[in-house]
């Protein structure tokens, strides 16, 4: 019962980290292409 809960709890470490560094991706190009836009 407690590997379950332990590999359950892994899983949702590793969501977090994916959606977070999706999330700094997204935020971290659109900061990108509008500084360039601005710039030409």
């Amino acid at each position: 019962m407690e590997k379950v809960m332990y590999r359950k709890h892994q899983n949702v470490i590793i969501h977090i980290m994916i959606f977070s560094y999706a999330f700094v991706y997204r935020v971290c190009d659109s900061l990108f292409t509008h500084h360039i836009t601005t710039n030409i």
